[in-house]
């Protein structure tokens, strides 16, 4: 049976918090409503990932060191290294056209997606798969008002979004992927063949 991960709340035990909400603008004040306090349901990994062999070394990955994204948080969040496999695979999406950058922009893109994914639901009569198919990441030097942000989007999309801290300034996250003097605080992974890849380099 596939081991399941990510995101519980602060107070339970071996806590797996990892995805991404819609904030409202960075601009005015970052509130989370009562619907987006409680926990999200445990994700799992995509299929193919959970029938690798490499997916328990994924899952300790993602396990192991977590912190909450800001000091009041209620999620866990699993923090990463910013390794050149990592690296490798964030600019592979890139190249193709998978990476959006940009919190704003990236509540769009995750919000377009919703709604076209609650009209299929709907007409077909299903239930969110509850799976891993976007990873937000996000550099570990953000204020706590935008890892707030970072936390609302997460929970706005938890049934399929993971959220990941890259131990990485966002200077140095922009220019590895965008070039110099490209700073990013937050990336994300749009498309599920570079989710399994970003996935994988964390095996």
């Amino acid at each position: 049976m596939p081991a399941r991960l990510f995101l519980l709340p602060q107070h339970t035990k071996r806590t797996l918090p990892l995805i991404t909400p819609k904030t409202k603008s960075l601009n005015k004040p970052v509130t989370i409503s009562k619907t987006e306090k409680k926990a999200p349901s445990p994700l799992k990994l995509p299929r193919h990932v959970e029938a690798d062999p490499r997916h328990e070394a994924i899952e300790k990955a993602l396990r192991d060191k977590q912190l909450p994204l800001w000091e009041k948080g209620i999620l866990h969040v699993a923090r990463v290294e910013f390794s050149p496999a990592l690296e490798n695979a964030l600019l592979g999406a890139f190249r193709a056209r998978q990476l959006e950058r940009g919190l704003e922009k990236i509540e769009k893109v995750l919000d377009q997606e919703k709604k076209g994914l609650e009209a299929l639901s709907k007409k077909q009569g299903t239930a969110p798969a509850q799976r891993v198919s976007r990873i937000l990441l996000v550099a570990n030097d953000g204020a706590e008002r935008f890892n707030r942000a970072c936390e609302s989007t997460t929970l706005r999309h938890s049934d399929r979004v993971l959220c990941v801290v890259v131990e990485a300034p966002a200077a140095r996250l922009g220019e590895k992927l965008f070039g110099p003097e490209k700073g990013v605080k937050a990336v994300l992974v749009s498309d599920r063949e570079a989710v399994t890849h970003v996935l994988f380099s964390l095996a």
